[in-house]
């Protein structure tokens, strides 16, 4: 078994994740994690 290191998975997860349409973000900090969280959530509620 092959050994990765957790950057080379975290890539290419994003890379996995892209190709299937989600949309990669940069959140620089905890306020823009935040926002990010809130939009995604009222995205979601109203699809349901």
């Amino acid at each position: 078994m092959s050994h990765q290191s957790e950057a080379v998975l975290e890539n290419n997860l994003i890379k996995q994740l892209v190709e299937l349409g989600y949309a990669s973000v940069k959140v620089m900090d905890g306020d823009a994690l935040a926002s990010n969280l809130k939009s995604q959530l009222e995205v979601f509620n109203k699809a349901i």
